[in-house]
């Protein structure tokens, strides 16, 4: 341990010489100078693209989780599949089809009363308003 502490205050004793000074000062000193600012905006550079890119897969993920679990409660959800029955979908097509019989009525109905009008008032009726 001696020879370790001999070593040690004999290296503690040397001192570069003055060119290698002068010419690390010169160097160091026109070197550019960079704050603790830049070299936070040079992080940040290097980072935002990697976490917008984590922050927007992460997103989709979720959405995409998101969507699959409320479209599998719904179709796994029974009363969409009583809807698929035959005997349902038949009853709804009966229903469209007698609506759509009303709404033909009233456009008819429409017609004739409109015809009616201008018949009282001698307004001149078209070849088509004549055939009705």
């Amino acid at each position: 341990m001696d020879n370790l502490e001999k070593n040690l205050t004999r290296f503690k004793k040397i001192e570069p010489d003055e060119i290698f000074k002068s010419r690390s000062r010169a160097i160091i000193l026109n070197s550019p100078q960079t704050s603790y600012r830049s070299n936070f905006q040079t992080f940040l550079n290097l980072i935002t693209p990697k976490v917008l890119t984590i922050g927007s897969v992460t997103a989709s993920v979720a959405l995409l989780i998101g969507a699959l679990s409320i479209l599998g409660n719904h179709l796994l959800n029974p009363s969409l599949a009583s809807n698929f029955d035959k005997t349902n979908i038949d009853k709804e097509i009966e229903e469209f089809n007698f609506q759509f019989a009303q709404i033909e009525y009233y456009q008819d109905s429409a017609k004739k009363i409109e015809i009616a009008l201008k018949k009282t008032s001698d307004v001149p009726l078209s070849e088509e308003e004549l055939s009705l």
